[in-house]
Order: structure tokens, then C-alpha cells, then sequence
């Protein structure tokens, strides 16, 4: 039997075809080892944390046999009296496991929870002051914020299925979600958890379950969490939501077929737009012989802010079904009185160039070759906001910077040098990490990084510094010039103002920059090979290049920052933390990817460094 579940309806909601793509298991942007996932969001530490607070609190299996855990469930909640953990809740072809729910005779409150953060003192300000609560919009008719809107509807969802399942009772929904505006109360809080993954024979992918190695009183003590009552907001989405599982349900019987859709610009970030010719793509699915015309409109920088008559003008040239990029007039980069906006500045330099073939180097690009100041320092951050903070005093989902690379050229024509630093203690880490860092880079030359995120955390780490008053004033000065100083030169600002190559099309991540040159220069391919050793060919670019492993019998790469705090939550945190072989594992892991980004950095601008000199005959 085919079910609508929670995820499912979740999934959807951005458009009706990727139910039937979900079910039928296309590939997605979106796989991935949900180990993993659970490591990065900090949920699995948060919903222990919530089912600590019911000490006798039944823990319910799942498996296969849906129905015999509905039924389970409705044992259960035949008692008078009951606190049920992921109870399966069955309606038809409707399924949802509710996180929490507690039955006190004929009151039953459903808590979803949550490891999104909200501020729990402006929303006791804002009640106080007679506004509307946080979840809610601010001006009239202070309709649900879309802020929230996903998480209320979820908990709509499941709300109509109890209160299906129990008419007469009084159904209250509630949202249990991490305090920010808390502080921690125990130190080392976060390593009162570790969570273990196995096999689960017959069934796709891994169970896992939390175990709690710390003191459980200590960790009920803490005030991290707050549960809200959103009973008036899910009464609000309750009768859109029976609409559209209504509609969804009715795609899945009595056989499985794809609902009809609008192609449109927000097709782009399909998370189904993926597979080789080989390969299911529910993109092409939906698109046809479109999907393969190339290059595509929907590839145009900032396309969804193109405007035309009726709505984004990719919108309309896809209705006429014309898709090609080419598609695209100069003119409707224009104003209407002829001006040009930043964006369609950008816009104009990738119609021209692709049509060209031609590589662009804007006029910009010899200054800022020539106004930096040696030793050139390429740096890259890798930091992550775990939801239980490691000190007592901290709020939840603090900065944890971990690792740093460098690659540094001391003066014009001298060799590459690389160092790097990577936490693998179990302290909180900042401190050290502007100290190695102010160790390596001192006050003198120009720092190249991809991106503003170095100065920002930066920034980060100094607040906390001083509000934590852990670190002496002269690294809190060093951090204070490193960001204010003048020295950080924004390689990602250098690109999209000067710089276009074929393949990058609207983008301009360090990844498809470094991916477009990999396949156009063979200078810089015989250089990343000479640094690193490595064979690469043209066909498989560094990134895809960079060597796997197979930790705990799953393999495991690091291709992009979110994969980066995976993996170091993994070290850190998960059950194979124990063991020395396992974190050796993920820490050469880590250090590979961090190194490879700031080579990157050092590979383009050396590309740079080489056309401009070209142009100007030196």
C-alpha cells in the first residue's frame, strides 16, 4: 500500500510532481547517508533531550508492517494515562510518526520536535507588548510567517490524523524547538550523547537510535528548549492542508501517476534536475525534449529576477518553449530607459561570451592583480553551529570554527606553501583557531578568500571571546584588524565582476569556476597535478577527483561546507568517535577537502595572473 506520509506532503508542497518522483525513488539532489544528515541538523541531540523530560515515556518500534504499528499505537492510546515516543499514526493512505505525544484522559497534546532555534524572549516580548507571536507576520492580518510556515504545516498534518484517530478527545498541537535567548548550565553538555547506527536487514538504510551517556537529571535541568502551543496557527493552515493531501493522496491511487504542473523558473533548483542519459531524471520527466536543450535559459545569472510582462520573463519564454539561454534578448537585460541594473551587467557578459566562446576578463582585473600585497595568503574556514553548546554560559548554536587551510606564495614566482589546523579535542575550539590562525598569517599581506564567510566568522569568534572573556586583548585586537583592516580580498566578487569562462553559466562558486578552467587550461591542470600529486584527467575536475573513504562500511566523501560539518560531527560526536582508526579517517578526510578549496583559490588566480599577462604582453 502506497502512503501519504508526512515527508511525502512535505516534499510536495513546492510542487505536486515530486511526490510521484519520491515514490518511485528518482535520483535527487537530496541523497545522502541521513546518518549523516541527522549529525548535521543537531536533532537527534534536541529530541533527546525533549523525551528526557518524560521520564516515563513509552518508546514505540517501527518497521515494514505499518499497519501493525498503527495499531500498536492505538493500544496504547486506549490507556488513560500515556506518553508515547514516535507513535505511527494511520488514516487511510495518511501515515505520520509523531515525535511526542502525551494523553492525560481525554487532553492530548502532539510535540513535534523541532532543531530549528527561535528567540523564546522576543516571543514572550511580543505577547507582552499585544503583537502576534513570532510564528505569525507582524502587520495585519498577521497571517503565518513563512518563516514557520513548513514546520506548522507538518504538525497540521499530523494533528488531523490524531484528532481522527481520537474524535473525542481535546487534540492541542505544540512545537518543541531549541532557545536561543537560553544559556547552558552544564559544561561539556554536548557530549552527553552519542548516537548509534545499524543495518536494519530488509529494509533500505540504517535505524538509528540515541544513547544518552550522561547524567539524564543534569541534561532535564537544562533550559534549551521551549514548547509553544500552536494550536491557533494550525488551525489557521488546517483546511489548505486537507486540500492539498487530499489532492496528493488521490495521485497515489488507485495507481501511482505524476500530477500535472506549470514549468517554471523555480524548475532550476529542482532538487530532481540530476542523472546522466543513463539515469531516471524527473527533470526531464517533466520537461521532455526541453531538459536537454543547451545552454538552457534557466542557466542565466539571477534568472528568477529577470523581469517580463506577466512574472519572471523566464516564465514566459518556457511557456513558448523556448528555453535556450540564447532565447534571451540584450535588450530585455535593459531597463526601459535603457540603464543597466548590477545584475544585468552580469547578465550581458554571459549572453555575449557564450555566444562568443570567448573567455572575458573584465578591465578591473589588472588593478586588483596589481594592488595586492605579498606574502598572498588563500585561506579557508570550515565551522559549524552545533544546537547543545560545549560550555556552560554558551547559547545554543554557537559558532564552532574547527579546521583552517593556507596556502601561501611569499612573494611573486616562489613556490606554494601549505599549512592548515584542525580541532580534534573535544574543547570548545575557537580560541585555538584564532590563535593558529594569527600564528600563520601575522599582520602583513593580502588574505584571498571565496567568500565573506572568513570575516564573519571572525567577527563571530572575537564576540563570543569577549563576551565569554576567554582570550587575552591582543588576540581580540589581532581579530578585530583582521576584519576591519582592509587586508581580505573577496575572490567571489573578483569573478562575478571580471571574470567569465564557459561552463560557469550564472554561477560563480569556487567549485564551478575551478571545474570550467579545469576543462579549458592545461596549465592549470599540469599545476594542480605537479602540487598534488595526482593524475587528474579532464574528464573528472579535483573536486570529483578527490579520494573517498570507506568508514564503517559506508563510503564517505567531502565534496561542498555542508559536508565538511558532517563529517566532522561524525568525528566528534557520532558512535565511531571511540575509536582512533575511525576519527583518523575523517580527520584526513576534512584536511583533503580544506586543502583542495584554498588550492583552488591559488590555481584561478594564477590563471588570472597568466591571461592578464598575456593582454598586456609581459
Amino acid at each position: 500500500m502506497r502512503t501519504l506520509s508526512k515527508s511525502d506532503f512535505k516534499a510536495a508542497r513546492s510542487c505536486d510532481a515530486k511526490l510521484y518522483y519520491r515514490e518511485l525513488s528518482f535520483p535527487s539532489t537530496k541523497d545522502d547517508d541521513p546518518y549523516l544528515a541527522m549529525l548535521a541538523e543537531g536533532g537527534y541531540m534536541v529530541e533527546a533531550m525533549a523525551k528526557l523530560q518524560f521520564p516515563s515515556g513509552i518508546a514505540l518500534s517501527y518497521g515494514r508492517d505499518t499497519a501493525a504499528d498503527a495499531a500498536a499505537t492505538m493500544q496504547h492510546l486506549a490507556k488513560e494515562n500515556v506518553t508515547l515516543f514516535e507513535a505511527t499514526l494511520l488514516v487511510g493512505n495518511r501515515l505520520a510518526r509523531a515525535d511526542i505525544i502525551r494523553k492525560v484522559g481525554n487532553d492530548v497534546h502532539l510535540i513535534e520536535v523541532k532543531a530549528k532555534s527561535i528567540d523564546g524572549a522576543e516571543n514572550a516580548q511580543r505577547l507582552a507588548a499585544g503583537e502576534p507571536s513570532v510564528f505569525r507576520n507582524r502587520r495585519k492580518p498577521f497571517a503565518v510567517s513563512a518563516t514557520w510556515r513548513d514546520y506548522l504545516e507538518d504538525v497540521a498534518f499530523q494533528c488531523a490524523l490524531l484528532r481522527t484517530l481520537l474524535p473525542e478527545a481535546h487534540v492541542r498541537p505544540f512545537l518543541c524547538l531549541v532557545d536561543k535567548s537560553s544559556a547552558a548550565i552544564a559544561e561539556g553538555l554536548n557530549r552527553n550523547f552519542k548516537i548509534v547506527r545499524e543495518a536494519a536487514a530488509g529494509a533500505r538504510g540504517r535505524v538509528h537510535h540515541v544513547e544518552v551517556v550522561g547524567d539524564a537529571a543534569q541534561i532535564r535541568a537544562e533550559k534549551l528548549l521551549s514548547v509553544f502551543d500552536v494550536t491557533a496557527e494550525v488551525e489557521e493552515l488546517a483546511a489548505e492542508v486537507e486540500e492539498v493531501a487530499v489532492r496528493l493522496e488521490s495521485s497515489l491511487h488507485p495507481e501511482l501517476r505524476r500530477l500535472p504542473v506549470d514549468l517554471t523558473v523555480h524548475c532550476r533548483d529542482c532538487e530532481y534536475r540530476v542523472g546522466s542519459d543513463e539515469e531516471r531524471s524527473g527533470f526531464r520527466e517533466c520537461w521532455g525534449a526541453l531538459a536537454d536543450v543547451q545552454p538552457s535559459v534557466l542557466d542565466l545569472y539571477q534568472v528568477g529576477q529577470l523581469s517580463g510582462a506577466d512574472g519572471p520573463l523566464a516564465n514566459g519564454l518556457i511557456a513558448a518553449k523556448k528555453v535556450s539561454l540564447l532565447d534571451v534578448s540584450d535588450d530585455a537585460c535593459r531597463k526601459k530607459d535603457g540603464t543597466i541594473g548590477a545584475y544585468d551587467v552580469r547578465r550581458l557578459v554571459q549572453l555575449e561570451h557564450t555566444r562568443s566562446g570567448e573567455p572575458w576578463y573584465g578591465k578591473e582585473l589588472p588593478g586588483t592583480i596589481a594592488g595586492v600585497t605579498y606574502p598572498l595568503h588563500f585561506l579557508d574556514f570550515e565551522a559549524t553551529r552545533i544546537a547543545i553548546p560545549y560550555h556552560a554560559g554558551m547559547r545554543p548554536y554557537g559558532l564552532v570554527a574547527f579546521q583552517w587551510s593556507c596556502h601561501e606564495v611569499a612573494a611573486p614566482g616562489e613556490a606554494p606553501t601549505h599549512s592548515e589546523w584542525l580541532n580534534d579535542s573535544n574543547s570548545w575550539p575557537n580560541e585555538q583557531f584564532l590563535e593558529t590562525l594569527r600564528g600563520q598569517i601575522g599582520d602583513t599581506g593580502t588574505v584571498l578568500t571565496w567568500s565573506p564567510y572568513e570575516a564573519s566568522t571572525v567577527r563571530d569568534i572575537v564576540s563570543d571571546l569577549e563576551k565569554l572573556k576567554r582570550a587575552d586583548p591582543a588576540l581580540i585586537a589581532w581579530g578585530k584588524r583582521f576584519t576591519d583592516g582592509g587586508r581580505i580580498l573577496d575572490l567571489n566578487k573578483v569573478a562575478l565582476k571580471s571574470f567569465f569562462y564557459q561552463g560557469m553559466a550564472g554561477r560563480t562558486s569556487i567549485k564551478v569556476v575551478l571545474d570550467a578552467l579545469w576543462k579549458g587550461d592545461s596549465t592549470l591542470r599540469a599545476r594542480h597535478n605537479a602540487l598534488t600529486g595526482r593524475d587528474s584527467t579532464v574528464e573528472r575536475g579535483p573536486y570529483k577527483a578527490l579520494p573517498p573513504l570507506v568508514i564503517n562500511g559506508t563510503r564517505c566523501d567531502v565534496a561542498e561546507g555542508t559536508g565538511a560539518m558532517r563529517a566532522y560531527e561524525a568525528m566528534m560526536f557520532g558512535v565511531e568517535s571511540e575509536s582512533p582508526e575511525i576519527r583518523s579517517a575523517w580527520r584526513a578526510l576534512l584536511l583533503e577537502y580544506c586543502k583542495l578549496d584554498t588550492l583552488a583559490m591559488l590555481l584561478i588566480w594564477e590563471h588570472w595572473e597568466r591571461a592578464i599577462a598575456v593582454r598586456s604582453g609581459t
